[in-house]
């Protein structure tokens, strides 16, 4: 792996990653029907934005942020096409640009557990 974050991202975003399925989680289907994320939604690590997409269909207004550019060009153009109220930015979750707030929840589906410990616990605060 590469010492540059982006460069892996970028580089497994060169084909179709695994994790990028085009379904949404289940356990945020299941958050979202009970009507537990409301308002405005950071998704963070957002990859080819299928979770902020979903959300947005449901009528939240998400940002969503991924340190990969290849990813975030996979996931905005999804997001024009069905006309969504969901933004994407590249960016580092762990050094969020503070004009991308404020927000009323968050959802991460496969960014902690790709951080080191130490990195985990800057993202936690």
């Amino acid at each position: 792996m590469t010492d540059d974050p982006a460069t892996w991202w970028d580089e497994a975003y060169e084909g179709d990653p695994p994790w990028e399925n085009g379904r949404p989680q289940p356990a945020l289907v299941d958050l979202v029907e009970a009507g537990a994320l409301d308002g405005r939604i950071l998704d963070a690590g957002c990859g080819a934005g299928t979770h902020a997409c979903y959300l947005a269909a449901r009528g939240r207004s998400v940002v969503g942020v991924d340190v990969s550019e290849r990813a975030v060009e996979r996931a905005r153009p999804t997001a024009r096409k069905r006309d969504l109220d969901a933004t994407f930015r590249v960016g580092d979750a762990l050094d969020l640009d503070p004009d991308l707030g404020p927000f009323d929840a968050a959802f991460d589906c496969g960014l902690f557990h790709a951080l080191d410990p130490v990195q985990r616990d800057a993202y936690a605060q």
